[in-house]
């Protein structure tokens, strides 16, 4: 006896419902082991690209993940940073990957996390201080962390090289929301340059940074670091980068700075006038020190020196500094801004003394300009 079995509507509405779910789950982890595949497929090419900058220096790939980072999907930047992450510092300091970390931390400024720790390391390097200076461009609790850092190491280093001033010049001109930041910078700095303020301003680079000091109100009048530069200023002002600083000071500094600067310039007249920097700060003096140093500064001119000194030329008779000063190429601009400015009677007697040692002047072509220019204020006879 065959007995037949028959599936009811209902018993195949079951099998079709218990089989759908099964499919759908099947379907489902294809598509996650697929999205998988595909995650990690970007994340290698992405390594392949960052390893292609810090290895090949490949300047393509950094530029691709600059647009990636710019116009791609949110999923495909959180690659990238993620990609990014560990090799930050390499990036930062290679000649085409600091480009790909300044667009990182543009879209992202917490990136600069990544690089907390190596900050001066990065202020030191040629390239990776132009990510130092993105980030200082960003929040303010990134602008405190670079800026202890700095403080807290190698501060002296930082301040002298040459890749890092444009740090300190942007930092110097911060404002600050916390008011205890000024202060810490002002007393690192003092601290760090303590006994060396002179020498420091008679580099390249210590000159500019003592100007944007000053301006800054970092370096004061009543500092000990000004004291340091006053004592050593003759040494300054005949340094070609230790002038620069001098000249600042003459123009922008108070009435008491101009001063003391003036007063120096008096004792060490024939140093100063006849160097070929030092002139130049005579020059500045003469315009900005007023009426009082003029006629000090002519007085001295007049006075008798000995030819053997060592900034005084050589001839074996005794001569005045003005003649000295009128045989040096640099002595011109001192004497046509001093006849134009002292009062008649101390300008008759310096013409004098120029027009007795004329034949003199004339052995060479800066003091024959001199003799010619004061031939200009002689008095002029009248035809009768």
């Amino acid at each position: 006896m065959t007995t037949e079995f028959k599936t009811s509507d209902a018993c195949l509405e079951g099998i079709l419902m218990h089989e759908e779910p099964f499919e759908s789950v099947s379907i489902d982890s294809n598509r996650q082991q697929d999205q998988s595949e595909n995650r990690e497929m970007d994340i290698l090419s992405i390594y392949d690209a960052l390893r292609e900058i810090l290895v090949d220096h490949n300047q393509n790939a950094s530029v691709q993940l600059q647009h990636q980072l710019k116009r791609g999907s949110f999923s495909r930047k959180l690659l990238i940073f993620e990609a990014m992450s560990s090799l930050m510092i390499p990036l930062a300091i290679n000649q085409f990957g600091h480009f790909l970390v300044n667009r990182a931390i543009g879209y992202c400024a917490d990136t600069a996390q990544h690089l907390s720790g190596a900050f001066v390391l990065l202020a030191l390097s040629p390239v990776g201080v132009h990510v130092v200076s993105h980030v200082l461009d960003g929040p303010e609790v990134w602008k405190i962390q670079v800026v202890r850092e700095l403080l807290q190491e190698s501060l002296l280093i930082t301040l002298t090289t040459q890749h890092s001033q444009c740090l300190w010049h942007k930092i110097l001109q911060m404002r600050w929301t916390d008011p205890s930041m000024p202060l810490e910078i002002r007393e690192s700095i003092h601290d760090a340059l303590r006994g060396r303020w002179a020498s420091f301003a008679n580099t390249e680079t210590g000159s500019t940074l003592c100007q944007h000091l000053y301006d800054s109100k970092i370096l004061c009048d009543m500092d000990d670091g000004m004291q340091e530069l006053l004592q050593e200023l003759v040494g300054c002002v005949c340094d070609p980068w230790g002038v620069w600083v001098i000249q600042h000071l003459l123009e922008h500094g108070s009435v008491s700075i101009r001063e003391c600067i003036a007063q120096c310039f008096i004792v060490s007249a024939a140093t100063v006038s006849l160097s070929s920097y030092g002139s130049k700060a005579v020059q500045c003096a003469l315009r900005y020190c007023g009426e009082s140093f003029q006629n000090q500064y002519a007085d001295v001119l007049c006075r008798v020196v000995r030819a053997g000194h060592d900034n005084v030329r050589s001839g074996g008779a005794r001569r005045p500094l003005l003649v000295d000063v009128a045989a040096t190429q640099h002595g011109l601009p001192i004497l046509s801004l001093l006849l134009t400015t002292i009062l008649r009677a101390k300008r008759t007697h310096l013409v004098d003394i120029i027009r007795v040692n004329a034949s003199y002047l004339r052995r060479n072509r800066s003091g024959t300009r001199v003799v010619q220019l004061c031939g200009m204020y002689a008095p002029r006879k009248i035809k009768r």
